[in-house]
């Protein structure tokens, strides 16, 4: 372990950068894998007042997880829409990283980073990815 008092003005400048860039890497994380593996969240979909014809239930990418101690990044899908939140798994907040659409595998395209956004409580949906993405050991 490097002592920060045995090092430059300069050093100790770049090293505490080095570690501000490498939590705001975590923080705006990309997917890791090439292909989403998506499954179903239990309690989405089916008939409500707002599908009467019923609709397909939405979906969380369980090989995409990036997990940190409270904090949890994950995909979902929803509505067919692709969304890449920042959770925290004590506060129960969310915030959205990304958002794009989904080709016809499933797969995220057109991505764009979701600007001027702010934490927010999560719904009693938003909960239910959430608490799947909480209960992910990476």
């Amino acid at each position: 372990m490097v002592k920060l008092t045995n090092l430059s003005r300069h050093a100790r400048s770049m090293l505490l950068f080095g570690a501000a860039v490498a939590g705001a890497l975590f923080y705006t994380s990309p997917i890791l894998a090439q292909t989403i593996t998506w499954e179903i969240v239990p309690g989405t979909g089916g008939v409500s007042s707002m599908y009467p014809q019923g609709s397909d239930p939405d979906l969380f990418g369980a090989n995409t997880v990036v997990r940190r101690g409270d904090r949890v990044n994950f995909d979902a899908e929803i509505d067919k829409q692709y969304v890449r939140y920042s959770g925290n798994c004590r506060t129960r907040q969310l915030f959205i990283l990304k958002t794009g659409i989904l080709d016809s595998t499933q797969q995220p395209r057109r991505i764009v980073q979701h600007e001027k956004g702010s934490w927010f409580t999560a719904s009693l949906y938003q909960e239910k990815f959430l608490t799947k993405a909480c209960g992910v050991n990476r």
